[in-house]
């Protein structure tokens, strides 16, 4: 219930997130526009104001020059008119690569965690035959053949696999590490803690799967 809670809390500020930025996104240059008119309208109330021009002079004297003209705020409003479409596109092209990334990072982590599954279950069943031989006798020594285990998607995918959350990628190099010394057997008597932790692990990845589908839909 504890994890459910937390996922469910994780999931809200996720969202809500989102729609903060869907609302910031478009309404970004309005915002802006709003705060240069009451730049405008600043300038133009110091310009005006008898103390600016008390105590400093020099710089009254610019202001008045500038802003107090006639053609002040048509040429204000162009140049904000501008600065904000500039804005704007600027916007629209940074939100496309960043969906367009987080879209083609998503789809990795897909392939990464389907290609780690299927290698993954591969050595389940491996395990769960050298499991069911120890059953039969607990002298693996009379009959020690090599077996085979299955580590090749590990080392294809390289450094992708570090898209992985840090825990899963720890208790995934844990695993594969005790996978690549188990060449018999009885290398699995010495490894038997970790290496029975294929099936949960495999689950895991499926839930973190199933996050990820959820959260590229929503």
């Amino acid at each position: 219930m504890r994890i459910s809670s937390r996922f469910f809390g994780k999931y809200c500020l996720h969202l809500l997130k989102k729609i903060l930025l869907y609302i910031a996104v478009p309404l970004s240059p309005l915002i802006v526009w709003f705060i240069l008119v009451i730049n405008r309208n600043l300038l133009q109330y110091l310009a005006c104001s008898p103390w600016l021009k008390y105590y400093f002079p020099s710089v009254s004297s610019i202001l008045r020059e500038d802003v107090v003209k006639e053609n002040f705020i048509y040429y204000f409003n162009s140049a904000a008119l501008s600065g904000l479409l500039t804005l704007f596109g600027v916007i629209v092209t940074v939100w496309y690569y960043y969906s367009t990334r987080q879209q083609e990072l998503i789809e990795r982590k897909f392939f990464v965690i389907d290609e780690l599954i299927a290698e993954l279950k591969k050595n389940r069943r491996m395990i769960e035959q050298i499991k069911a031989r120890l059953e039969l006798t607990e002298d693996l020594n009379q009959d020690n053949p090599e077996i085979k285990i299955y580590t090749d998607a590990w080392h294809k995918l390289g450094a992708d696999v570090a898209l992985l959350p840090r825990r899963m990628h720890m208790r995934l190099s844990v695993l594969y590490g005790c996978l690549a010394e188990c060449k018999k057997p009885m290398d699995y008597c010495s490894r038997k803690q970790t290496l029975d932790k294929i099936a949960g692990l495999i689950t895991d990845m499926h839930k973190y799967r199933t996050y990820l589908g959820k959260k590229e839909v929503y």
